[in-house]
């Protein structure tokens, strides 16, 4: 398994490790008490993530923009510089290859940041297969380190690193921010649902900003926290993940994220888009709360004695099991579009289990204030 630059800076936290996207990640930290510590971290205080094996390239050239709008869903000609733009890379039958942020430097220069492992290597070749024009694709994964800052407390700790917190609202960015000494990409974006700010740095730079960011974070002991908080952070924001609740064999639109398409526009899968806008959609995103725990490895969803669907991610969710005093299950899964007006749904385990399920509005969570 590859390691990333922060692998020896991590080590001493008593990190419990896991391969994730063909790296070695934390899963949770031993020393600092754990997923359930490092959740409400993030809720009430702040964490840091590596997130850096997370990949990321640069597009670059006259035909930059105009390559970049055939293959992603969202428009970036309507989009200022030093804006984050959210979307997806689509098939021909709008089924999700891979959602990603497109940072759009200027119209001539774009950094890409997609997901880890085998989405990387196939939204590379993706782009490759369906370049034309004056565009460069150079891969800058292995010379980048993405160190993810969240919480509310966030804005303080980057605030002392020398982030220009007041001039960077969400989802926009600055290139070359001095931070202590350390050149970077900052953004502010995140995948937990709370304000944060994401770091991108070369990757022989990042054990020195993971220490600057602890010391900056002194005053609440400020510490890193592993992926499994940051999966049970992002469901009960609502966010979704790729490979799991966004496939092939899902469209943006059933997924409920058609705000980041634009069908004013042509990009691959916009035709099966359109017509689903029209026609509408054979099934639907919906987001659910139960109480008992259920065991099994895949769920069905049943609506009175049919089946109507299926679970795609399910959790315990720290934050609603904290404020009401009971163990809370969310998750997320597809049903047929006719059901979504259901109050309640069954979810049946491979071990031929039951339990009832109560649809709810997402997110789970909202942001903490």
């Amino acid at each position: 398994m590859k390691k990333t630059p922060l692998h020896n800076a991590l080590s001493s936290y008593g990190p419990v490790w896991s391969n994730f996207g063909g790296y070695e990640m934390p899963m949770y930290f031993k020393d600092t008490g754990g997923t359930l510590k490092e959740h409400h971290s993030v809720r009430e205080g702040a964490a840091i993530f590596d997130a850096s094996h997370m990949g990321q390239f640069k597009v670059s050239g006259a035909g930059a923009q105009d390559f970049l709008e055939r293959v992603f869903t969202n428009n970036l000609a309507k989009k200022p510089s030093q804006r984050c733009v959210y979307g997806f890379l689509c098939d021909e039958s709008a089924g999700v290859i891979d959602d990603l942020i497109v940072y759009k430097v200027d119209e001539e220069n774009f950094f890409v940041v997609v997901n880890a492992g085998k989405h990387l290597k196939r939204d590379i070749a993706w782009f490759n297969q369906h370049k034309t024009g004056d565009v460069d694709i150079e891969d800058v994964s292995a010379d980048t380190a993405l160190l993810a800052l969240q919480g509310p407390k966030a804005k303080k700790v980057a605030e002392k690193l020398g982030v220009p917190v007041d001039s960077l609202r969400f989802m926009s960015f600055q290139k070359d921010v001095d931070l202590m000494g350390v050149s970077s990409l900052v953004s502010r974006t995140g995948y937990t649902g709370e304000d944060g700010f994401e770091f991108y740095v070369k990757e022989v730079e990042a054990e020195k900003l993971f220490h600057l960011m602890v010391e900056a974070g002194g005053n609440f002991s400020l510490n890193p926290a592993g992926l499994t908080a940051r999966d049970t952070l992002r469901l009960e924001a609502g966010l979704m993940l790729s490979g799991v609740d966004l496939t092939r064999e899902t469209t943006p639109l059933e997924a409920g994220l058609g705000a980041f398409t634009d069908l004013g526009k042509d990009f691959i899968g916009c035709e099966t888009l359109r017509n689903q806008r029209e026609g509408g959609v054979e099934k639907k995103l919906i987001g659910f709360q139960l109480g008992s725990p259920l065991s099994g490895r895949e769920f069905k969803i049943n609506g009175g004695d049919s089946e109507i669907g299926f679970v795609t991610s399910l959790r315990y969710s720290p934050t609603l099991s904290k404020k009401t005093g009971k163990r809370i299950r969310i998750g997320l899964g597809y049903v047929d579009s006719d059901k979504t007006s259901l109050s309640a749904v069954t979810l049946k385990s491979d071990s031929g289990k039951t339990q009832s399920a109560q649809i709810v509005d997402l997110p789970f969570v909202s942001k903490s204030r």
